[in-house]
């Protein structure tokens, strides 16, 4: 026959069990005034303190339990889940493994240190514990789950997909499941995949903003702008602080020319999970827009070359306005820039970063800004865009001398076209670069001396073509294309047309007004600067833009490029393409 102690607790982990909280609550404590000592009470008011966010307390119940019965699973288990909620996850590694220690079977304790390691970007310690777990339980969903996760973090793609389909078949109606294939269907560029799993998981929890920021992400790279923009107002509809939703939306928005709406959010992009953006946060205000007349201004670049070349086209606009301005570059940039804009007597030029001067130095400022805000002040609707104009100024003494050695090498008669076919971009790159070996059909023309024009080890991808193309491709070792870009201008407006995929040296030919056809991926990989749609630019008047078609090759817009090569030979040298 139990005591009345046992009882006792009997009674109150009922009450728990049911959800009368304050009774069992009151029970667990009249357990202790009989006996302090007894380490399920403490345990389980560890639990309740836990669900009541009482945090602290909940900790003190959890290590007095252990102390007097250092074997007691549960509150090892439960101690790792605390730590797990208020982020202390070296703790909960620790309280886990305890647990795991004195019951190597356990479960869900397996379970949760897999989880807490994965979380710390630990994942190939987490792997064999999801592993394990398969191997005492075949038919837990959650630990295919779990493992195909980890296989996707570590772009072990095949391992992964076989893993997510074991848990799907297990969990068919799991949204978190359809939710994790739809990011590997994403993964493995099965876009459509990508929307099926992610429909189902918003069909199985509707209210779900991530799922319906990702279902725009998936619309947003099979080139459906406008219907990514509503599954986006939905994920905003149902978590307005959605900082991904709202600045995947501004992108989508302006890539369909409507910047009005568009810069709303676009200056939250840093807030984003988005690798490429910096935030910056300085001891004087951000400008927005407001008179500058008689103020000093401090503007710093952000994100790629590209992007700062792209915007810097817009800094005369604010420097007329201001008493003067700094302008913060990165350094590859600081020669030209400062030739450039040589004729705006109030703006500096420097290389640097902002977040690195000094107090002193930033006080002297009124206002700083990023390059990439200038859009929204100045670009504020399509109508706001005037006629792009050159503004970046080539080293014309130095382009001269590389012209006169191609043509006294090559022959005046002969057509120079600067080639450039990959972006070192970490997160796109691979999907702007248009692979060397694909080009052959535009290297094989004739009458044509291909320039190259490309940074980083070119030669590599030069090299593993076929000898009589790869002697198509002249490489100039007195320009260094790693170097300043100020000597790789130079070279751009030496030859006749600059053919470039979606890079820096698209803009750095297109902020020059150099004849320039460029050729840009479909989907998320195309920035939104070169829009929707459309073979002009808003930004760079000499810039053609060839489109690779949604799902298509880079065969369709090289077809159209050589095509477009032999018809405008004949014409005025290599100029724009034919109608």
């Amino acid at each position: 026959m139990k005591n009345a102690l046992a009882q006792k607790l009997e009674a109150a982990l009922r009450h728990h069990q049911a959800g009368n909280i304050n009774e069992a609550t009151r029970l667990y404590h009249a357990v202790l005034l009989e006996d302090p000592l007894q380490p399920d009470a403490l345990n389980l008011l560890g639990v309740i303190a836990h669900q009541n966010k009482v945090y602290q307390e909940a900790l003190e119940y959890f290590d007095r339990a252990i102390s007097i019965a250092p074997n007691m699973v549960a509150a090892h288990f439960n101690k790792g889940n605390l730590c797990r909620d208020i982020k202390h996850p070296a703790q909960a590694t620790l309280a886990y493994a305890s647990a795991l220690k004195i019951d190597p079977g356990y479960r869900d304790a397996m379970l949760n240190l897999g989880c807490v390691l994965y979380d710390q970007g630990q994942v190939e310690a987490a792997l064999p514990h999801f592993k394990k777990l398969i191997e005492i339980a075949p038919q837990f969903a959650k630990a295919h789950y779990n493992l195909a996760k980890c296989f996707g973090a570590l772009n072990r793609l095949e391992e992964a997909h076989k893993s997510i389909s074991k848990a799907l078949r297990l969990r068919p109606d799991d949204p978190d499941t359809h939710f994790a294939a739809a990011g590997l269907s994403a993964d493995s560029k099965n876009l459509e995949a990508a929307v099926h799993h992610i429909e189902t998981a918003i069909k199985l929890r509707p209210n779900w903003s991530a799922a319906h920021t990702n279902y725009g992400n998936y619309l947003a790279a099979l080139d459906r702008q406008s219907q990514a923009v509503k599954a986006y107002d939905k994920a905003l509809n149902f978590d307005s602080e959605n900082v991904n939703a709202r600045v995947n939306r501004s992108l989508a928005l302006l890539s369909l020319g409507d910047f009005e709406e568009g810069w709303k959010d676009y200056r939250l992009r840093a807030d984003s999970d988005a690798p490429y953006y910096r935030s910056v946060n300085l001891c004087i205000p951000r400008w927005n827009g407001e008179s500058v007349k008689g103020r000093k201004v401090l503007v710093w670049g952000e994100q790629g070359l590209g992007e700062e070349i792209l915007y810097a086209g817009l800094i005369a606009e604010l420097v007329g306005s201001a008493e003067s301005c700094i302008l913060l570059c990165s350094p590859k940039l600081l020669r030209l820039f400062r030739r450039s804009f040589a004729n705006l007597e109030n703006l500096s030029i420097e290389s640097g970063r902002a977040d690195e001067m000094s107090t002193d130095r930033l006080r002297q400022f009124d206002f700083h800004l990023s390059l990439a805000d200038l859009g929204a002040i100045f670009r504020p609707t399509a109508k706001s865009f005037p006629p792009p104009a050159p503004y970046l100024i080539a080293d014309s003494e130095k382009s001269q001398l590389i012209r006169q050695g191609l043509e006294a090498k090559y022959g005046k008669e002969m057509q120079f076209v600067g080639l450039s076919w990959a972006s070192s971009n970490a997160t796109i790159g691979s999907d702007k670069t248009i692979p060397l070996d694909q080009w052959k059909n535009v290297l094989a023309l004739s009458g044509l001396i291909f320039v190259n024009v490309q940074y980083g080890d070119a030669s590599i991808d030069v090299h593993r073509l076929p000898e009589n193309l790869a002697k198509s491709i002249v490489t100039l070792d007195t320009v260094d294309l790693d170097g300043d870009l100020d000597d790789t201008l130079a070279l751009l407006a030496a030859v006749d047309l600059v053919l470039t995929c979606s890079n820096t040296t698209a803009h750095l030919a297109g902020g020059a007004g150099l004849n320039t056809w460029v050729m840009v991926p479909a989907g998320r990989a195309r920035l939104w600067y070169w829009s929707a749609e459309g073979e002009r630019s808003s930004w760079y008047e000499s810039v053609t833009i060839y489109r690779k078609p949604i799902g298509g090759l880079w065969a369709s817009p090289l077809s159209k490029i050589a095509h477009d090569l032999l018809h405008n030979q004949h014409a005025k040298g290599v100029s724009k393409p034919l109608d």
